[in-house]
């Protein structure tokens, strides 16, 4: 059995988070990282769902996959971006789920429907999409402008994942709290297991989707503890988890955090 030593580094708002959760008496009431004060918020972490397709022939996704990586070096640490394989008439993909299929449908029926495709981008959620790519520069250039004014929003919501990893199993809970003063309602927590396969197109492909069960209400300055299902994992493989807050639809993503399983 072994432990997952340094799962992440915890930042500075992390820090206070897991000091108010233990109790620690340091952190003075007008912190606005701590939960308890009324002004607490956070930056907003900006969501990114990529359905694409790689089977036989898929330059368009190449496009939109090699842009997507040129958003991750410039804005790290303010964007996630979880990459879902979609099967496509005529093209076959092996890294399809059956579960990103609802998710893309229920993205589109709602945004806009009869407009499917790949491959398309949506921004917390349905907040924004970007669909088709004709190069890789027009890619990046059309998600940049999506993301600008979502990158200036804040979230009244922040998670903390806590994991161990043994007998190569994952095993996970996560702290949720509510910031703010206002309660929220209806809300789920996603767990999104993400793996790098390669290192040119294939770095962030969903493997595996996990959900909280509806969280009813959660009041201002509450922290609640969500267990979730142990995963099965390769050693031998690279992971992510993405952890998304969203309303119960799941057509809107509160907030957003990534943390890396090395």
């Amino acid at each position: 059995m072994r432990e997952l030593r340094s799962v992440f580094k915890l930042k500075t708002e992390m820090i206070a988070f897991v000091c108010l959760v233990l109790g620690c008496t340091d952190i003075p009431r007008d912190n606005p990282l701590d939960p308890k004060n009324p002004n607490s918020i956070r930056p907003r972490i900006v969501a990114l769902d990529v359905f694409v397709n790689t089977g036989n022939n898929f330059n368009y996704n190449q496009y939109v996959l090699s842009a997507l990586d040129q958003l991750k070096q410039k804005y790290a640490g303010q964007i996630t971006i979880a990459e879902y394989h979609r099967n496509v008439p005529g093209n076959i993909d092996s890294l399809h789920l059956v579960e990103n299929e609802f998710l893309y449908n229920n993205y589109v029926e709602a945004y806009a429907p009869d407009t499917k495709g790949v491959p398309d981008v949506f921004f917390n959620g349905i907040d924004g999409r970007v669909q088709g790519a004709s190069s890789v520069a027009s890619a990046a250039l059309r998600l940049e402008e999506a993301l600008q004014t979502l990158l200036l929003q804040n979230s009244f919501f922040t998670l903390e994942p806590q994991m161990t990893i043994s007998e190569d199993q994952l095993n996970l809970s996560v702290k949720l709290a509510r910031l703010g003063t206002d309660p929220a309602e209806n809300i789920l927590v996603k767990a999104i297991l993400i793996e790098k396969i390669d290192d040119q197109f294939l770095k962030r492909v969903v493997r595996l989707i996990l959900k909280s069960d509806i969280i009813p209400a959660i009041s201002a300055g509450e922290v609640i503890t969500l267990q979730f299902e142990t995963v099965d994992i390769q050693t031998n493989s690279v992971y992510g988890l993405i952890l998304n807050v969203t309303s119960e639809n799941e057509l809107t993503v509160y907030q957003s955090f990534e943390v890396n399983l090395q």
